[in-house]
């Protein structure tokens, strides 16, 4: 019972189950009316219950409490059935309920509870902001014996249907010519399935399609498309559900996104560049969807691309004449586990060369990196910390080869640009073997720059299908250049360490250098005494033979570190080994004879490039050793010391960690025989670096971004750096 409500006193105990019996009635009707009318029950249903005694005894034993207690009565006032609210309403919602032995119910005891919602709130009076639906609202009022009652109120939210978009499915495609079937479904929360007029089909690209749960779509624009379906409810309510969608061109297709204001001429430049390589490749590739790591970025707001999408945009990169623009992919495709043609990538253009008169070329060979070419290849070049690093593209090569003169370049595969930063060595072809072409790291700026079957064949062995006979004409310098690297090489000293070995690194000052000469002042050997008289040994790798009809001369190139003379004989000696030696094991007192004298050099004018301000010609040497002779490496010499004066020259070796170029190496110069290569040729053609009188140099233009192969949903699948 209910602290308000006070039990019967002992003078009327004969009462106190009757009033709990009876207390459904007990409000509504005076005591004495109940007990007259208890009288009137039969005495079998007086036996039935237990009272023997007649109306008045206090006899016999009363029913349990709880047997007479009765539900409470619910009652909601607010809202009346029927009203609508919308999803934004914060809607009042009273109600009462009456517990009949104890009165009002309120509190916790009082619970509101949405068909949709689940528990809103307790008490009399609440306040809630409902999900659009129609609601069944039930107010609960539970008793303190655990009996309950309710009551319900139908409540309907409207808000904005519900939109399904069931075909096509979403990052899906059809090519240009087939019919699109579209079809999808809506429900207003409160009225139930919406169709004809209420429903809309839109393209962002071509604007509306139809009305309708079904509409069939003709004549799409080719690329990317959202396409969305709307639906409008009686109140005007909307909402939409989308689909991202690539409508596919026969052919390869490249879609520009310009994020700069460039002109509309600078925007048709770009549209040109890209035409050769559109009429090069052949094959339609297959809609792709990009990552996620790319969607809502600036330069890429469409997931869809059917071919290929670049994104094109001004920067300040270095100023006038450094590098004019740079490139590479963002995003490829992937196959068995390779990188394969590319989704999409990303052009800038230096400010300060934007009115270049060659942007269009620039543009163009931009357009290659982008596709590929030096950024997608790694897998299939060699050569790295080599002097000679080519592409080995089984399709490249063959196309290397067919050209005229290719047979005299005397590696196996395409030689690879090896000067310059680490966005233009290995990522372009030798511009000393190959001048002109398109993919060079330098732009002639006064003449064409063609596309050769090269490059062609290298998109080819990336993955495209590619006409041939879409290439520019073009014919390979007839001069070819091949360097050869240092494969061993040891100084040797005496007479105090005439037993040492210093052809591998020993943590001493000629672990990196070559030394010619004597050592009056300990410079190479601090530890020694004074007068040590060195030597050195190199040795390279050459192919077995030169080709047939192919005519060569050699160079033999080396890199000073450091000169010291004090006498005026500056003469440094090349003979030929007498024997086979080891690296590893070679000292000055087992050292191989000298034999053959070949060349002798001015060591002083090595400062700082003996190999290239007067490279010693060692033609005669090379052709012996193709011709059998057993190929023991060279033999460097400088006279000996005069009284105490100090005269040395030390080369790097080929222990440097530095650029391989600081290596020795040979440097071999063929020709079809046209003609004798002569050393004025050689001497000519051999610089380091070649000319850039009348070209562009590019710079370093592969931009240092990451490349997500994708599988054709956009999933990320490998990450990668562009070959730098």
């Amino acid at each position: 019972m209910r602290g308000n409500h006070t039990a019967h006193t002992a003078t009327k105990a004969h009462s106190h189950w009757l009033d709990q019996y009876f207390s459904p009635y007990h409000q509504r009707f005076p005591y004495r009316t109940v007990v007259r009318c208890f009288c009137q029950i039969s005495f079998t249903l007086l036996l039935a219950v237990g009272l023997l005694t007649g109306c008045d005894s206090g006899g016999g034993t009363p029913p349990p409490e709880d047997s007479t207690n009765q539900p409470p009565s619910v009652t909601i006032s607010t809202p009346e059935s029927g009203s609508e609210f919308s999803r934004t309403d914060t809607i009042r919602f009273v109600g009462e309920a009456e517990d009949p032995e104890a009165g009002p119910i309120t509190g916790e005891d009082l619970v509101w509870e949405s068909s949709t919602d689940d528990v809103i709130g307790t008490g009399e009076e609440i306040t809630a902001v409902l999900s659009a639906d129609l609601h069944v609202v039930t107010l609960r009022a539970t008793d303190e014996s655990g009996q309950s009652a309710e009551d319900t109120v139908s409540v309907p939210v409207n808000g904005p249907p519900t939109v399904t978009v069931n075909s096509p499915s979403d990052e899906s495609a059809a090519n240009r010519s087939e019919t699109v079937a579209l079809d999808g479904a809506a429900t207003d929360p409160v009225n139930g399935d919406l169709s004809g007029d209420a429903l809309e089909w839109t393209s962002d690209v071509d604007g509306t399609l139809g009305t309708g749960e079904a509409v069939s779509a003709q004549s799409l624009s080719p690329g990317p498309h959202t396409i969305a379906l709307t639906a409008t409810d009686e109140d005007g309510q909307a909402q939409s559900d989308s689909i991202d969608f690539v409508v596919e061109e026969q052919g390869f297709d490249v879609r520009f996104r310009f994020l700069s204001d460039l002109t509309p001429s600078e925007k048709a430049t770009v549209r040109d560049a890209v035409s050769s390589w559109e009429n090069a490749i052949t094959g339609d590739l297959p809609p792709y969807f990009l990552p996620d790591e790319l969607v809502g970025e600036d330069a890429f707001d469409k997931r869809g691309v059917d071919d290929l999408a670049i994104a094109v945009e001004v920067s300040d990169i270095d100023g006038a004449g450094g590098t004019l623009a740079q490139a590479t992919p963002v995003a490829a495709r992937m196959s068995g586990g390779d990188f394969t043609t590319t989704t999409a990538g990303l052009i800038q253009i230096d400010q300060s060369d934007r009115s270049n008169s060659r942007l269009e070329t620039i543009i163009e060979h931009e357009i290659g990196h982008v596709l590929g070419i030096g950024t997608l290849w790694d897998d299939a070049t060699s050569g790295e910390n080599s002097v000679a690093p080519v592409h080995e593209g089984s399709s490249t090569t063959s196309a290397y080869e067919s050209l005229s003169g290719s047979d005299a370049f005397l590696l196996e595969g395409v030689p690879l640009q090896l000067f310059g930063g680490a966005g233009t060595s290995l990522a372009h072809w030798s511009e000393e073997n190959f001048d002109n072409e398109l993919m060079t790291g330098v732009i002639n700026s006064n003449s064409e720059n063609p596309l050769s079957t090269v490059s062609l064949s290298a998109l080819e062995d990336i993955g495209y299908e590619v006409d041939q006979s879409a290439a520019d004409s073009y014919g390979l310098p007839s001069l070819q250049i091949t360097r050869f690297g240092s494969s061993a090489d040891a100084t040797l000293s005496r007479p105090a360490a005439a037993n040492r070995n210093f052809g591998t690194p020993q943590g001493g000052p000629v672990d990196s250098v070559l030394v010619a000469g004597s050592n009056n002042d300990r410079l190479w050997l601090p530890n020694e005494p004074e007068g040590q008289v060195f030597s050195s040994l190199v040795r390279f790798e050459l192919p077995s033979e030169i080709p047939p009809g192919v005519d060569f001369g050699a160079l033999l190139s080396l890199q000073s570190k450091e000169i010291n003379a004090e006498t005026p004989d500056h003469q440094v000696s090349v003979y030929s080994a007498g024997a086979s030696w080891s690296e590893s094991n070679v000292t000055d007192a087992n050292r191989p004879t000298r034999q053959d004298s070949i060349t002798s050099f001015d060591f002083q004018s090595c400062d700082p490039t003996c190999g290239q301000d007067s490279p010693p010609v060692v033609t005669g040497q090379v052709e012996r050793w193709l011709n059998g002779e057993s190929n023991n490496g060279l033999f460097l010499r400088a006279p000996d010391a005069v009284s105490d004066s100090t005269f040395s020259l030390g080369v790097y070796n080929r222990h440097v960690q530095r650029s391989p170029l600081l290596r020795p190496y040979l440097i071999v110069v063929a020709q079809k025989a046209a003609g004798q290569v002569l050393a004025r040729d050689l001497k000519a053609t051999a610089p380091s670096k070649s000319s850039t009188r009348g070209k562009l140099p590019l710079g370093d233009d592969i931009l240092d971004r990451k490349i997500y192969g994708t599988d054709p949903q956009g999933n990320v699948v490998k990450t990668i750096r562009p070959q730098k």
